[in-house]
């Protein structure tokens, strides 16, 4: 029964969490902070054509909470508009899985090799790689330190806007 009792009380805590949220985004205490290159580059690439998707491990929930009140100066903007798709754990699987991200392309419409994947997850980059997916580590202050056999393995970034074309 401990492990049963354990479970509950995660569950809750998550029900507690994601009231915390509703609350603080809709009364305007809570913002989200992206880095400033973020909307501008995916604005532009929405803009280009491209087909924008996310995969987290915060529930889509969370993620469309999350990208309506995105902090933009002194007010929010809602970014939910530029994403054609939202994939958590629970609708693709895994995120360490190759099979988490051939299931996204697949409901996609695209072709592995069609698709790039940006993240700041060494692991994750593996998983997709293993998929056949283009990946690229974002090196952010505040991210894990990247070894230097990461970095020969994949193309590193800092920004959105050092990414080679794709």
């Amino acid at each position: 029964m401990r492990l049963l009792f354990i479970l509950a009380y995660a569950a809750q805590l998550t029900l507690i969490a994601g009231h915390l949220w509703t609350t603080g985004f809709s009364n305007g205490d809570l913002k989200t902070p992206l880095f400033e290159d973020v909307v501008p580059t995916l604005e532009a690439w929405k803009a280009a054509g491209k087909k924008l998707a996310i995969f987290s491990s915060g529930s889509v929930q969370a993620q469309l909470q999350f990208f309506s009140y995105v902090r933009d100066g002194h007010t929010t903007k809602d970014i939910k508009p530029l994403f054609s798709a939202h994939y958590d754990t629970v609708n693709a699987g895994p995120k360490l899985e190759k099979s988490s991200y051939e299931k996204i392309c697949f409901e996609l419409g695209q072709d592995t090799s069609k698709v790039a994947f940006l993240t700041d997850n060494v692991k994750e980059a593996e998983a997709a790689t293993q998929a056949n997916v283009y990946t690229i580590v974002v090196d952010r202050p505040g991210n894990a330190p990247l070894s230097n056999e990461s970095k020969q393995r994949f193309p590193v970034i800092q920004k959105l806007t050092d990414l080679p074309s794709i």
